[in-house]
């Protein structure tokens, strides 16, 4: 854990998990906090983002890979204490149950009020949460909508049936490898497929296979529609979807949560945050050479990185241009002074006769003892005329 500048904390365990869903403990099962909030702070939630939106509107593109129609927690000042008490039930949960430690930091990568009607965003399509934990608030009864509620399939029971959906996978490139007009390398894979196929239950090596979340079946998932106030808290390994809505509107706070991301910061990262910024310029300036090189295996993370160098580099260009300002600002004000001000000026005049001196005393006894010792050696080394006589 050799770091470039700092030593990590004892928390990070010598390493950064740059993906927040790759932590071991990303696998956390679900649990169901009831009451987490009152119906009536639910309530407040809802009023100040629709009092938010009418004005300036629901954000509809702020997450990239699915995207909600939803207002962030700090456009909502008003409500920041309902987000703290769903934040204290979260935490409370995982640390109890997931194998947080006392010393481990949890943070609030995103938090969020989301809005689902029939004619706007209904649903959303299942995934795993970019993050170590996550957690969805219900503000709205059960009864008050139609459809809807979350399916999520856990990862540790999604685990269990890793070798079911590696099956039903092969069976796919058979199907396709079979197929008239089938490729020559699809051919190959289907006969590769079929051998595989032909093992006993049980046998085949499923160590590193991740079941792709639109590969799930939904009887495997269980749906969960909570009650008003109440809060799942789960990892965000976990497979989940926003079961769609036929009427009503439905509104939840969703969250996304880290587990120590400042192991990750620059300051512990070493030459690896040397390298992201070395690579995102090379991004950056457009060069053919380096897209060819790096093209979309950049990690998401050297862009994180590159944000702090900008930072320290935002930092220093500051602090040269506030120093260049003070000091022109010094220089001007003193030649002002000792313009206007005979009194200053002579002042200043001894001020800087009397630091000279002191300087320039040192330099003046050692050559005055120089010069006693050169009459001395001429007193005593024999002239020309000496010799002579």
């Amino acid at each position: 854990a050799r770091a470039l500048w700092f030593s990590m904390p004892p928390e990070c365990d010598g390493r950064c998990w740059e993906e927040d869903v790759k932590h071991p403990l990303a696998s956390c099962d679900l649990e169901v906090v009831e009451g987490a909030i009152t119906p009536e702070e639910a309530d407040d939630v809802v009023a100040a983002a629709e009092a938010h939106a009418a004005v300036h509107g629901w954000h509809s593109q702020r997450h990239i890979a699915y995207p909600t129609q939803d207002l962030p927690w700090t456009a909502l000042p008003s409500v920041a204490r309902v987000f703290d008490k769903l934040w204290g039930a979260m935490e409370e949960s995982v640390r109890r149950r997931c194998g947080v430690r006392p010393i481990d930091r949890l943070t609030p990568n995103d938090i969020f009020a989301v809005k689902y009607t029939p004619e706007g965003q209904a649903g959303l399509d299942r995934h795993r949460d970019a993050s170590t934990f996550s957690f969805n608030a219900a503000l709205s009864d059960p009864t008050s909508y139609g459809g809807g509620g979350t399916r999520i399939w856990l990862d540790s029971a999604v685990r269990i049936l890793r070798e079911k959906y590696l099956r039903a996978e092969l069976e796919g490139v058979v199907r396709d490898g079979t197929a008239p007009g089938a490729s020559a390398e699809a051919r190959g894979a289907a006969t590769r497929a079929k051998d595989t196929l032909d093992r006993p239950a049980g046998t085949l090596d499923v160590d590193g296979y991740v079941v792709r979340p639109d590969r799930l079946l939904p009887e495997d998932g269980e749906a969960h529609k909570i009650a008003k106030g109440s809060v799942m808290v789960q990892g965000g390994r976990n497979v989940h979807e926003g079961m769609s809505t036929v009427s009503g509107t439905r509104y939840i706070v969703a969250g996304f949560v880290g587990l120590n991301r400042h192991c990750c910061a620059l300051r512990y990262s070493g030459w690896r945050g040397v390298m992201a910024l070395v690579r995102v310029t090379a991004m950056n300036s457009g060069q053919v050479a380096a897209r060819d090189k790096f093209g979309e295996g950049v990690p998401l993370w050297d862009y994180v990185l590159y944000e702090e160098w900008r930072g320290i580099f935002r930092r220093i260009r500051w602090a040269s241009l506030s120093l260049a300002l003070l000091s022109l600002a010094t220089y001007a004000a003193w030649h002002v002074a000792t313009r206007l001000s005979p009194r200053f000026n002579l002042a200043a005049q001894r001020l800087f006769a009397g630091v000279a001196g002191y300087e320039s005393s040192g330099l003046d006894c050692v050559r005055g003892l120089a010069r006693k010792r050169r009459r001395a050696m001429q007193s005593v080394l024999p002239t020309k005329h000496s010799l002579d006589d």
